[in-house]
């Protein structure tokens, strides 16, 4: 079995950002900002920024360790050619090497049904009868 980075950027440079979590947010999720700070995306199928939650590496935490609302929540601005590890929803459709990617509405990343494809798969994962979501590494569009 493949060996889990630690870290959820692989290869690139993303913008670094920071702000308040104002909703239970874990490394790999998707997020925007909303009023008082950042929540994870909740709108599916749509072009959007590439932000990706990261671990909190200055308190030595890993990809696992969520972050509380009222936290700082330390998080990139992903670029084509870049690389992360990214989380998928407990219960998503199969993902094959090479599939393209959307958004989904719940901070994960989906299989492309219908939408803008952001990402592409770089291993396949099939998280169908997963009862909690699962990292995957993805290449940005």
């Amino acid at each position: 079995m493949k060996t889990r980075s630690e870290t959820i950027t692989l290869v690139g440079m993303p913008t670094r950002k920071e702000d308040k979590a104002i909703a239970a947010l874990s490394p790999g999720h998707v997020v925007v900002y909303s009023g008082a700070g950042i929540i994870k995306r909740a709108t599916a199928a749509v072009a959007g920024a590439k932000a990706i939650v990261f671990e909190n590496e200055l308190l030595g935490k890993t990809i696992n360790d969520a972050y509380a609302i009222g936290e700082n929540v330390y998080y990139g601005v992903f670029k084509s050619g870049d690389r992360a590890q990214v989380r998928i929803a407990a219960s998503a459709s199969a993902i094959t090497k090479g599939d393209a990617l959307e958004f989904d509405a719940t901070g994960c990343f989906r299989k492309r049904v219908t939408g803008i494809a952001v990402a592409s798969a770089e291993e396949a994962l099939d998280n169908s009868a997963g009862v909690v979501e699962a990292f995957l590494t993805v290449e940005f569009l």
